[in-house]
């Protein structure tokens, strides 16, 4: 069910932008192959918790808790995603027969 749903993630927050962005650079004459556009993607999601990560730290350090407990929440969101993903993807792999 989990690995289910992950599909369908990818689906929405990977392959759809990859696609927007990869159309847009190749009418606009710049050459990009699949790999490229996944390098940026998992960049701009890795700046994604960059900021969230600053953001729970500067609001941490101003004494707003309530403010810097939401950033947190929303930071160990960010890296937990990727993880459960790919832990799913594992255990279907490792449960295929």
């Amino acid at each position: 069910m989990l690995g289910f749903l992950f599909a369908i993630g990818a689906t929405f927050f990977v392959a759809i932008p990859g696609a927007a962005i990869g159309d847009a650079l190749k009418q606009a004459g710049v050459p990009v192959t699949g790999m490229q556009l996944i390098w940026a993607l998992a960049g701009l999601y890795a700046l994604f918790a960059l900021v969230a990560a600053m953001q729970a730290w500067r609001r941490l350090r101003r004494g707003e808790m309530n403010e810097a407990r939401t950033a947190g929440l929303r930071l160990t969101l960010l890296l937990a995603l990727p993880l459960m993903a790919w832990l799913s993807t594992n255990a279907m792999v490792r449960a295929w027969p």
